[in-house]
C-alpha cells in the first residue's frame, strides 16, 4: 500500500509552548478531522488553507508568528479552543474537488491578555487524494491498523500467503449474516457515493481444496447502516461460497433492510470454476449495485440491484464472511482491497 508522506513543521509561538495541529488524510467526498492541542485557554482559531503546500511562509516579528502554510487563500469560520486548549473541526472535502497540494495551519487569537496576541501551531503538508489512498494489497505483516471490527467473536482474520483470510467462528443466530442477526465484518467508514472491489475465493478450511458446503457458507464485501439495531437490522452485501442446496457453489447477493433478508443467487448455468470471483458493490445515491465478474477480462456483471435504498449518508464498507449453520466451515481469501470515487 502507498500512501503519501507528511511533512510536519513544527513553529512555537511567542509563549514558547508549541500549538500542535494533526489532521486525518483530506479524501474526496470524506470528512477531514482537524485537532489542535496547547492552544490558549479562552481562544479563538482558524484554520488556514495554503494551496502552495506547507513552506516558511511570511513572518511578523512584531507578533513574534511565522506562518507554515504558503499561499493561504482559505480560512475556516473561528473556532473556540476548549478549557484544556484543544478544539476539532470537521471538514467535508467535495468531491469534485481537485487534486491540491494542501498545506494547513491553525492560526488562534488569545482572547485571554489585554492585548489581543497571535499564536500559530505546526503546519501539515500533504494533497487531496481520491479514495484509492484506503488501496491496500494484502502482501504485507499487517494489515492497515485504520480497519474496525464489528462482531470480532464470530470470526477471526489473519494475513497468510499474501491474502487475507477471514474463517467464520460461529454459525446461525450465534453470528451469521441474515434476518436480524448479524456476524462479523472488517470495515472502514466511508461518506457519499463509492465503489469497492475485492477479489475473493472461498473453500473449507478442513478442506481448503475444496469449496464451502451449502448451506449460505460465504463471504465478500458488506456495507451495513451503523445504527442498525435489533429489529432495524440494514446491511447489503455479495459473498461467494456455498449456496442453498439448489444452487451449491453461488455468488449471492444479500439485500437485508428492516431485519429481512432476500437472497439473489448466482445462476446455474455460468460455472464457478474455480471458487472464486471479482466482487463489487457501488453506493450511487439511494442505489446500491452488487456485482462481479469469473475473468478479469470480462466487465462486471449485475447480480441485484438495491433501489431506494435510504440509508444514512455515512455507512460502514467491508469484508465478512457468514455460516448460516454449523459447523462454520468457511474461510475467505482477499488478495486485495480497492475504493474509487464514482465521479
Amino acid at each position: 500500500m502507498i500512501r503519501s508522506a507528511s511533512l510536519l513543521i513544527t513553529l512555537v509561538a511567542a509563549s514558547g509552548v508549541a500549538q500542535t495541529h494533526t489532521r486525518t488524510p483530506l479524501l474526496l467526498g470524506q470528512e477531514a478531522r482537524f485537532e489542535f492541542s496547547n492552544m490558549p485557554t479562552a481562544s479563538l482559531g482558524s484554520v488556514m488553507f495554503g494551496f502552495g503546500g506547507a513552506g516558511q511562509g511570511l513572518c511578523v516579528p512584531s507578533l513574534g508568528i511565522c506562518l507554515g502554510v504558503l499561499d493561504p487563500v482559505l480560512f475556516t469560520a473561528p473556532i473556540p479552543s476548549d478549557p484544556l486548549g484543544n478544539a476539532t473541526l470537521e471538514i467535508l472535502i467535495p468531491d469534485d474537488s481537485a487534486l491540491y497540494h494542501v498545506g494547513t495551519q491553525g492560526l488562534w487569537m488569545n482572547l485571554s491578555t489585554p492585548t489581543l496576541t497571535l499564536v500559530v501551531s505546526n503546519a501539515v503538508d500533504g494533497y487531496i487524494e481520491p479514495l484509492s489512498y484506503y488501496d491496500e494489497s494484502f502482501d504485507a505483516d499487517a494489515i492497515d491498523d485504520e480497519w474496525q471490527i464489528l462482531n470480532g467473536s464470530s470470526f477471526t482474520h489473519q494475513l497468510e500467503s499474501a491474502e487475507l483470510q477471514l474463517t467464520a467462528t460461529t454459525a446461525g443466530a450465534s453470528g451469521s449474516w441474515g434476518n436480524d442477526v448479524e456476524g462479523g465484518m472488517l470495515y472502514r467508514e466511508l461518506r457519499g457515493d463509492f465503489m469497492v472491489t475485492t477479489p475473493v475465493r472461498a473453500f473449507d478450511p478442513s478442506s481448503p481444496d475444496d469449496p464451502p458446503q451449502p448451506d449460505l457458507r460465504l463471504g465478500g464485501l458488506i456495507i451495513r447502516d451503523p445504527a442498525s439495531t435489533a429489529g432495524n437490522r440494514n446491511w447489503i452485501g455479495i459473498g461467494i461460497g456455498g449456496g442453498s442446496a439448489a444452487t451449491p457453489l453461488a455468488i449471492t447477493a444479500l439485500d437485508t433492510f428492516g431485519s429481512v433478508t432476500t437472497l439473489v443467487e448466482h445462476d446455474q448455468a455460468l460455472e464457478i470454476d474455480p471458487p472464486g470471483a471479482e466482487l463489487r458493490l457501488i453506493r450511487d445515491g439511494d442505489q446500491i449495485y452488487c456485482q462481479y465478474r469469473n475473468n478479469p477480462v470480462l466487465p462486471f456483471s449485475t447480480l441485484h440491484t438495491a433501489t431506494n435504498v435510504f440509508l444514512p449518508p455515512v455507512l460502514q464498507v467491508g469484508m465478512f464472511v457468514s455460516a448460516a449453520s454449523a459447523p462454520p466451515g468457511v474461510t475467505t481469501a482477499h488478495v486485495e482491497i480497492r475504493f474509487s470515487n464514482l465521479n
